[in-house]
């Protein structure tokens, strides 16, 4: 019974955790807003806030590094652990573990690896 109760207070606090941080996630959007407005710290919170923070601040913090060109790679410039991992494929190694978040070029590292494959006969 006792690590019953200590599982769920450890879920009840990580959850008011979670709240926190949402507090603090729109007073931030909030601020944003604000300044975005012109209006200050009275400007009116409005529903499209998050949207308009998304398009407008948040671009300058996701810009990507640029790539670099790879011998193996046409048209196309890796981005620096791509180029990592295409060096490791090509270097006959058997296995690698990629975690990176979505939209990062998982997919392209994952064709080049099975056209390599499928170019030296494998399956």
């Amino acid at each position: 019974m006792a690590s019953c109760c200590a599982s769920f207070a450890a879920r009840a606090k990580a959850a008011e955790k979670d709240r926190q941080r949402d507090a603090d996630l729109e007073k931030t959007l909030r601020a944003h807003w604000a300044a975005l407005s012109g209006e200050g710290a009275g400007a009116a919170w409005r529903a499209d806030a998050f949207l308009r923070w998304q398009l407008v601040v948040s671009p300058k913090f996701l810009m990507r590094p640029e790539g670099r060109a790879h011998k193996n790679v046409r048209d196309f410039r890796p981005d620096l652990w791509q180029v990592k991992l295409i060096d490791i494929i090509d270097s006959e190694r058997v296995s690698a573990l990629v975690s990176v978040p979505t939209s990062a070029g998982k997919t392209f590292i994952s064709y080049y690896a099975m056209e390599k494959t499928l170019r030296e006969g494998g399956q």
